[in-house]
């Protein structure tokens, strides 16, 4: 956290300083962003579980990549819970990404740590191995995008194990998106998502 001082990006919540607490609490001191913002779960649960469609998805995409790019190239930090609840939208429909508390910086191929949230992390955050953490955003970027046009999450809770995510572990894509009521996508879309949620994390690609 610590590495974001003074970095003041527009789509990323801006951190004006962090201070020790009592009872080895943190305080983090971000930008007063008011009432002109809502969180993304909310706006999705607003549009009644019907997503909002590919444009949308595009829109938003572009300015999730432009945010982590500025993460992981300038910052030199990975997210680490990309989610819904963790993302800001105002009246004009502009991003902000917020919540850097499990974050990381350093050497960002090779992170640790189980943390995230189970609807979002890459799988080989649950393997207690070493990581690359800016592909584990990524993967968590494509949950989200998915999100964003279909309205729905790309699979379980339970990734390792889940049934949907299985078929994109073992490359059936033409069943995961039917599977998913996703044959109505465009080719450019499927393979999008299919691509930032491999198994593989090399075979994710890389903004930075």
């Amino acid at each position: 956290i610590p590495r974001m001082l003074g970095h003041n990006y527009h789509g990323i919540m801006h951190m004006k300083g962090v201070k020790d607490g009592e009872n080895t609490y943190t305080y983090l001191v971000t930008e007063y962003l008011g009432r002109n913002y809502v969180n993304f779960f909310d706006l999705i649960e607003q549009s009644g579980g019907s997503g909002f469609g590919e444009d949308a998805g595009r829109f938003f995409l572009n300015q999730m990549l432009d945010a982590l790019e500025y993460l992981h190239s300038e910052a030199s930090v990975v997210h680490r819970d990309l989610k819904l609840e963790n993302i800001l939208i105002d009246s004009k429909m502009t991003f902000k990404l917020i919540d850097l508390g499990l974050s990381a910086s350093g050497d960002l191929s090779a992170v640790t740590g189980a943390v995230g949230s189970p609807s979002y992390v890459a799988p080989e955050v649950l393997t207690d191995k070493v990581y690359d953490g800016r592909r584990v955003d990524l993967f968590s970027m494509g949950v989200l995008v998915f999100i964003m046009v279909q309205g729905k999450f790309p699979h379980g809770t339970k990734i390792l194990k889940d049934k949907y995510y299985d078929l994109i572990r073992n490359k059936r894509y033409d069943a995961y998106f039917k599977a998913v009521d996703g044959n109505n996508l465009s080719k450019d879309f499927k393979d999008l998502i299919v691509t930032l949620l491999a198994f593989n994390p090399r075979e994710r690609p890389s903004i930075a």
